[in-house]
């Protein structure tokens, strides 16, 4: 009797909360209840299918899970709060610092071995650390995000990457046996080069926030500490959007957002995807990546498109006065609470765990306010794309999305019907409506089912 009145408050709880239908709120409860049975003993309900930490993809982004702060979320927010401010990625810094080849070769020598000798030693500790072959390709991008330009002395400066140099000293050649002539630009100091590369591995910090580069599709991205990182499988996201605006040409002038937008990537990639989209809104809690959002847009030519709001989830878009949307994505917060220990040391130590933590048993606290929002404040025919845990995560929030009832997400009050006296039947047909369909649950780059896609129901 006890267990039965619990699930029934529970069940009130969800519809107060969320204003899920009985119907939602019954299953969320019956799926918790499992997650929890499975997950005793265990990192997680659906260990086997969440998103793997290994080096370099690694978890995702953004704000916590409640429509209103708390005080624990507050604190957490301000102590995130950095001071510094959005630099320009080591990539598209001006070349100001000239050297012999010869020391820059010395000086990647020494920094190979300084990586052969962590070896693999990080993976007896974490077993998703990175090994010897993983720090190799990561001094290669440092000295490639840092070259800048190769010359003889007397000649003329010219363009160079270091894969090209790399390329040409294997091959032989004038570089090869001429290297001792050779000067090279470099966008930092030798020294300065050092001290990072010394702070990777001292303290494992990852390579992209020492050098304020994250290559993301077609941009690089500025990002730092208190940002998430953005991962190459979020990217297929505005695939996804151009799909959508394909098959719906409408959605391509209308507003769109991106809630818990950490670096910009998604915003950014929606408004450079959708030229003709009126403005593209980045919403996140802290305001630490939004001054990277708005960095990053102002250098990538879309300053004037997008706007950065601060609060939780749909709340400041209720403030400035949207009320519709063509469009909305979200990478959030989805890593369940058990598994935040066991990330991988550039992850757990480092990104801001706010972008991490999805809550407790699923892992959805983030998930089910964003689901319920966008049946609200979609625009009919809009779309709605998702980044998950992948397995059970993404097939949860699809369940979710297909059961949600328009009636049951409505904000406010809504204008009753002509149809009827005092429009009540109207609206109990519409609340009897799905919210979302086309529901479709899509794979990322590894053939995992991450992501959650739905349209507005006409």
């Amino acid at each position: 009797m006890q267990a039965a009145i619990a699930f029934a408050q529970g069940v009130r709880v969800l519809q107060r909360a969320y204003r899920f239908s009985p119907d939602v709120a019954h299953r969320i409860l019956h799926w918790r209840a499992a997650a929890a049975a499975s997950s005793s003993g265990s990192r997680g309900a659906w260990s086997s299918d969440q998103p793997s930490s290994t080096w370099p993809r690694q978890p995702t982004r953004a704000q916590r899970a409640f429509s209103s702060p708390s005080s624990e979320l507050a604190t957490a927010v301000a102590g995130e709060a950095a001071t510094t401010q959005p630099v320009l990625p080591l990539c598209e810094r001006p070349a100001q610092h000239a050297v012999p080849l010869t020391d820059l070769l010395a000086w990647r020598d020494a920094a190979q071995q300084q990586a052969e000798a962590v070896g693999d030693s990080w993976l007896a500790s974490d077993p998703d650390g990175p090994t010897t072959e993983d720090l190799q390709t990561e001094l290669s991008w440092l000295l490639d995000d840092a070259l800048a330009a190769l010359a003889r002395p007397g000649a003329d400066w010219r363009p160079a990457t270091w894969q090209q140099v790399e390329r040409d000293l294997r091959r032989g050649g004038p570089l090869a046996d001429a290297a001792c002539q050779y000067m090279v630009q470099l966008r930092e100091p030798l020294e300065a080069l050092e001290a990072l590369w010394q702070r990777r591995l001292g303290q494992r910090i990852p390579l992209q926030y020492l050098t304020a580069c994250a290559f993301w599709r077609d941009v690089v991205l500025s990002v730092g500490p208190g940002v998430l990182i953005p991962r190459p499988e979020t990217e297929l996201m505005i695939d996804f959007v151009q799909e959508a605006v394909a098959a719906n040409p409408a959605l391509a002038s209308g507003a769109w957002a991106d809630l818990g937008t950490g670096s910009g990537a998604l915003a950014l990639g929606v408004a450079r995807a959708l030229p003709q989209a009126q403005q593209v809104y980045a919403v996140d809690l802290s305001p630490v990546p939004l001054a990277y959002a708005a960095f990053n847009a102002r250098r990538l030519g879309v300053g004037d498109r997008l706007t950065a709001l601060q609060g939780s989830w749909y709340e400041p878009l209720q403030a400035v006065g949207v009320r519709q949307l063509a469009g909305i994505v979200s990478n959030p917060p989805y890593i369940c609470a058990t598994d935040m220990p066991g990330l991988q040391a550039e992850v757990g130590r480092h990104e801001p765990h706010l972008a991490l933590c999805g809550g407790e048993g699923l892992g959805v606290d983030c998930l089910l306010p964003i689901c319920t929002g966008a049946a609200r404040l979609l625009q009919p025919g809009g779309f709605l794309a998702l980044e998950t845990a992948g397995g059970e995560q993404a097939h949860y929030i699809a369940d979710v999305l297909r059961h949600l009832r328009r009636g049951a997400c409505a904000w406010g009050d809504r204008p009753a019907s002509s149809a009827s006296g005092n429009g009540s039947s109207s609206e109990e047909e519409e609340g009897e409506r799905c919210a979302f369909v086309d529901v479709r649950v899509r794979r990322d780059l590894r053939g995992v089912d991450r992501f959650v896609t739905a349209s507005a129901a006409p």
